[in-house]
């Protein structure tokens, strides 16, 4: 499904994808690959679109790896939550959890009620 979608070419295009209002650019922001460069800036320049970019199924495995240090749980519960999240980040996490006070991840109904709401709960949009 991956090579179905064009390459994304900048952290310009991957926003307005991910902010549009079409089922399929939204689609194509989840799926699609993008130069690691692209990758990095978007990550370091761009912290409200780290969840979206834990979420594309072509992340590779050096962002996943300082997308699981994120302050946002959501965006950790992405990372841990992908299939192709390398063992060596649960190992990394666990490490993270007990050298850093960070809460692992709310109460499970603080959970569902966040993501279960509207657009404006959800990380990003």
């Amino acid at each position: 499904m991956v090579d179905r979608f064009p390459e994304i070419a900048s952290v310009e295009e991957f926003i307005r994808l991910r902010r549009s209002e079409d089922p399929a650019e939204c689609d194509r922001s989840a799926w699609a690959a993008m130069p690691l460069t692209v990758w990095w800036q978007l990550v370091r320049e761009h912290p409200e679109m780290r969840f979206w970019a834990a979420h594309n199924r072509t992340c590779p495995p050096e962002i996943l790896a300082e997308l699981i240090k994120d302050a946002d749980w959501r965006v950790r519960d992405r990372v841990l939550g992908k299939g192709s999240c390398p063992p060596e980040l649960w190992s990394s996490w666990r490490t993270i959890l007990t050298t850093q006070s960070v809460t692992p991840w709310p109460p499970i109904p603080v959970r569902h009620g966040l993501l279960s709401h509207g657009s404006s709960m959800t990380p990003g949009r």
